[in-house]
């Protein structure tokens, strides 16, 4: 459950500008069962640390690791 709460807590985050422990939390409520790793929160507070700093995080590239499929999208 680590990885899905994770991009489901970075899009909360990114479309509603509230940081990280806010975010969880939020998620947490929807879904108790909603437990981050340790790498994953190091994840979220840089992806903080991002939105504070005013980057458009909707231009950073996005990979789909499959190697036949392999593309690089812009959001």
């Amino acid at each position: 459950m680590s990885r899905s709460a994770t991009i489901v807590i970075s899009y909360v985050m990114i479309s509603t500008s509230i940081p990280a422990n806010e975010a969880i939390k939020f998620v947490q409520k929807k879904h108790s069962k909603t437990y981050p790793n340790q790498h994953f929160i190091e994840e979220l507070i840089k992806l903080e640390k991002q939105l504070k700093a005013g980057r458009d995080i909707q231009k950073l590239p996005f990979e789909i690791q499959k190697e036949e499929e392999k593309k690089e999208y812009e959001y």
